[in-house]
């Protein structure tokens, strides 16, 4: 695939879309490149997972799940989900990565033994629980209510 482009995980560029055309979603460090920011790298990573999995489990048709053969799931419409359930709070972290950046070179960084920087680093960490507490379910659930009812298709034998 001659259109590969890596970067080392800290460095990579966050993507402003987390799914390409109707066939492939990015999730993890895949999809948000925070290296360890936060110690939240994993929660985000199973957000992500449990977002792709409702996303699935919404656009089931119908006809699949009754005569119980292999599910066929709406790909173009679970993608859009997923990316639609992720993508803001995903920017919000990144946002919230450049903050710290400034933050932590003026602020934190220059704290003259580590009683104050402890003191500062806990005064700065204590306003992120919004990341550490984010409601995948009650984001997925948002998205699907600003979308309508999903039409699922019926075939008749």
């Amino acid at each position: 695939m001659p259109d590969i482009t890596s970067f080392p995980l800290e460095t990579a560029p966050w993507l402003k879309d987390l799914t390409i055309g109707d066939r492939l979603a990015f999730v993890g460090d895949a999809a948000h490149p925070t290296s360890g920011a936060f110690g939240a790298g994993a929660q985000f990573g199973f957000g992500d997972v449990w977002a792709l999995y409702r996303s699935l489990q919404e656009t089931v048709c119908d006809a699949y799940v009754d005569t119980g053969l292999p599910a066929d799931h709406d790909l173009h419409r679970a993608l859009f989900l997923f990316n639609e359930t992720r993508r803001h709070f995903l920017a919000r972290v990144e946002k919230q990565l450049g903050y710290d950046a400034d933050t932590y070179k003026s602020y934190i960084s220059t704290a003259r033994n580590d009683k104050e920087w402890r003191a500062r680093f806990r005064q700065v960490e204590s306003p992120l629980e919004w990341m550490r507490e984010n409601k995948v379910e009650a984001d997925f659930q948002r998205v699907v209510d600003e979308q309508g009812p999903f039409l699922r298709t019926t075939y008749i034998d």
